[in-house]
């Protein structure tokens, strides 16, 4: 059995924090997949 932990992305908030930032913040689609 593996201890698998919950990764928590941060809310999308400007430009700037998706492309400088050292937060990790993907765009989900309806379905919660990150698309392609």
């Amino acid at each position: 059995m593996s201890n698998q932990e919950q990764i928590q992305f941060s809310a999308r908030k400007t430009v700037e924090q998706v492309e400088e930032s050292d937060e990790l913040a993907p765009k989900f689609d309806e379905y919660g997949l990150i698309p392609v």
